[in-house]
């Protein structure tokens, strides 16, 4: 995984903004989330360790506040394989939803899983790729 700045820097190229201004408008997301990391299920990979190839429609991913809710929400969806969990930092994971185009928007999960779905647990907070590059004055289609 690519050091923080790297990150930046490369997401700022990606997008045509200056890092500093990618800086200021990720710190202002970030700000509005309660937990400095979170944990997401890692990405599979095909036998040959080379990512799958992306899916047609753009993907929502959830962030939990612990290996366990993330684990748990997955029991909870009948996941029929155990999934792989890291933490990323809030910020970490806003510079991905910017970089990664496959991506739609993370749902922080703030508070314990429940059994409902994604979209209905309570306190999520729903940031979307649009919503950090409105901010950052990019057009959408980058």
């Amino acid at each position: 995984m690519p050091a923080f700045d790297d990150l930046l820097l490369e997401v700022a190229t990606q997008v045509g903004c200056g890092p500093d201004h990618l800086v200021t408008v990720i710190e202002d997301i970030a700000a509005t989330l309660r937990r400095n990391a979170y944990y997401v299920y890692r990405r599979p990979t095909s036998s040959g360790g080379e990512r799958p190839q992306p899916p047609a429609r753009r993907r929502t991913i959830p962030a939990f506040i612990s290996p366990d809710d993330a684990l748990a929400f997955a029991f909870y969806g009948q996941v029929r394989e155990v999934p792989r969990v890291h933490p990323l930092t809030k910020q970490q994971l806003l510079l991905r939803l910017v970089k990664d185009t496959s991506l739609a928007a993370i749902i922080f999960l703030e508070q314990p899983v429940e059994r409902l779905p994604l979209s209905q647990q309570p306190g999520a907070i729903r940031v979307t790729r649009q919503q950090i590059l409105d901010a950052l004055g990019i057009v959408a289609g980058t």
